[in-house]
């Protein structure tokens, strides 16, 4: 097995596992966040314990039984149980399974795109953030900053290392320029209409990839995430769920274009100069 085959398989194996931690804290976090503000919410059973990203051990959500390990491996265990707990046999949410093969294949584009090394692990890392941002987001319609200002400081720190060919003066200004250009469409927004059209957490989150990607690119996420966010709207299936009283989850289509700008910032650079 040569080096790239390897190297293919840790990522594969690490994902997986990365993935599966990634759908528990996608779970907990709006949970802790509740707690600790004691809001009376759905989750009451976890109030009066110890409740984090390591305590108590993975558990059923739906009888509490703590899962074993032969039953936690990452997709496979979720395969051989059909997708239920070996305990009460209630179906697990697929969210699950979704998240982990999300995770792989966001890992593997990321492997064959930059490879892995010392000045690429920040871009994993970046990955793991914006998937637990976007799935928070899609739930709870919430983009915690516990997610989001961990992501601006990366980007900030990650730059003023020169581990990136952004230039941290270029750095700031993206993530000022990103959180105020949402901002403005936000008051604009809310002038004609009298609704909120985004949260706060949508400027946050649009600061802190503008900290990855530049100020240059900010118009081109506005216009995609934007463009996404209608084509989403538009599937019947969505219609119920998020209905003209209530918003879109934004975070998704910032963090998927964002992330994607930052991978091919210099080509969409040379676009703007060749042809706008």
């Amino acid at each position: 097995m040569d080096s790239n085959h390897y190297l293919f398989t840790v990522i594969f194996i690490v994902s997986l596992i990365i993935g599966s931690f990634l759908g528990l804290a996608s779970f907990r976090i709006p949970i802790i966040l509740k707690k600790l503000y004691n809001e009376e919410n759905e989750f009451n059973n976890y109030k009066k314990r110890t409740y984090n990203l390591a305590i108590p051990r993975s558990q059923c959500p739906n009888c509490l039984n703590t899962i074993s390990f032969h039953q936690n491996i990452p997709l496979i265990s979720y395969i051989f149980l059909f997708g239920k707990c070996s305990y009460c046999k209630k179906s697990i949410s697929p969210r699950y399974p979704i998240i982990e093969i999300t995770t792989l294949i966001v890992f593997i584009f990321i492997f064959y795109n930059s490879g892995i090394n010392l000045s690429t692990l920040p871009v994993y890392a970046l990955a793991c953030l914006l998937i637990v941002a976007s799935v928070i987001d899609l739930e709870h319609g919430l983009l915690p900053n516990v997610i989001t200002i961990p992501i601006l400081v990366l980007g900030l720190t990650v730059n003023a290392l020169e581990m990136n060919s952004i230039k941290i003066y270029s750095s700031i200004i993206g993530a000022i320029f990103g959180y105020y250009s949402l901002w403005i469409i936000y008051k604009i927004h809310k002038f004609f209409t009298k609704k909120d059209g985004m949260g706060y957490g949508d400027f946050k989150l649009m600061a802190a990839m503008g900290s990855w990607t530049g100020w240059q690119i900010i118009p081109l996420i506005i216009f995609f995430s934007s463009l996404f966010g209608i084509i989403f709207s538009l599937f019947p299936s969505n219609f119920k769920k998020y209905s003209v009283r209530t918003s879109i989850p934004f975070g998704p289509f910032i963090a998927i274009t964002g992330f994607i700008a930052f991978l091919y910032r210099e080509e969409l650079l040379l676009f703007y100069i060749l042809y706008l």
